[in-house]
């Protein structure tokens, strides 16, 4: 599970807590007094914007300021998606999106890019955090001479409903490719449970929950050297206590049942793989979007075809 799972899209009670990020940033200016990253733009023109979120932590949600910059998404993880306007796109950890924004404000005045750290993911707040990271983008003919934006919080998701924030559902491939029927299938329950040792941990699967063990990333080696290892030695590998394996010894078109048990989102990742996800279940035959870090909703079954 990746560190992200430690955090949800909704924060709850308790006493066990997540570290907390000091700070986001962007273009390694997250310091306060650090001279913002500025890009002038041509006027009137389209520019494409590769957003990744490379942090472990919580989700960032990225926005140009002005009711005349809409983001047109066109990509996710590595996808080409049918153009869908938004006012905001929020990123969760290790995934990326492609953004389309126009410059034809009339003004051409500097405005601020943010990514705003979701803090409400947070349990509590740690002095001195600095969660809404600024650059600026200007374009116009006195693009160079005009001073800088009047810093202001993040205004939020707009009030008007013809346009709101991109929402995952509503993502759909550029092209659509059918999917080949599934030869083996397995069931994935998810959750996030107060351990004996009174932290919260990650769990996968029923068999891990009942020996009260939560994985843990191997150190200094990987599952393949040790394999590799083993072999060499003339012996076999075998997974210590804990951990959950499913293993294929010849070529199969899995399907993976994610059942996310928590009370929140979180995102699911299968390393060296772009499955579809169906997302929830219940509408499994719409749209499935080919990505590498998709939601896993909750309470709901995530079906996932690698």
């Amino acid at each position: 599970m990746l560190t992200a799972d430690r955090y949800s899209t909704a924060s709850g009670n308790g006493t066990a807590t997540a570290p907390i990020s000091m700070c986001a940033a962007r273009f390694a200016t997250s310091r306060p007094r650090q001279r913002r990253v500025r890009f002038t733009l041509e006027a009137n023109k389209t520019y494409r914007l590769r957003l990744v979120h490379t942090g472990s932590s919580a989700s960032v949600r990225f926005t140009v300021d002005s009711e005349h910059h809409t983001l047109t998404v066109v990509e996710a993880d590595s996808t080409l998606v049918q153009p869908y306007d938004a006012a905001g796109v929020t990123l969760a950890a290790a995934q990326r999106y492609s953004v389309l924004v126009r410059t034809s404000n009339s003004t051409g005045f500097p405005f601020w890019m943010r990514a705003a750290v979701q803090s409400d993911m947070f349990t509590y707040d740690e002095p001195g955090q600095n969660l809404d990271i600024c650059c600026v983008i200007r374009y116009g003919p006195t693009a160079d001479a005009s001073p800088l934006p009047v810093e202001t919080d993040d205004p939020g998701v707009p009030s008007d409903a013809a346009l709101q924030d991109m929402g995952t559902a509503q993502l759909a491939p550029a092209v659509v490719a059918s999917a080949p029927a599934a030869t083996r299938q397995y069931p994935l329950t998810i959750a996030l449970e107060l351990a004996d040792s009174q932290l919260f941990l990650g769990f996968m699967n029923s068999t891990v929950r009942r020996a009260a063990r939560s994985w843990s990333p191997l150190q200094g080696t990987t599952t393949l050297l040790q394999t590799r290892a083993a072999a060499s030695n003339g012996s076999v590998y075998s997974a210590d206590g804990g951990q959950f394996m499913v293993m294929e010894d010849s070529v199969q078109v899995v399907d993976l049942l994610i059942s996310n048990l928590d009370d929140s989102n979180h995102p699911f990742h299968l390393h060296g793989h772009r499955p579809r996800t169906y997302a929830p279940f219940a509408y499994c035959t719409l749209r499935p979007l080919t990505r590498q870090a998709a939601w896993a909703p909750a309470p709901a079954t995530t079906l996932a075809k690698p």
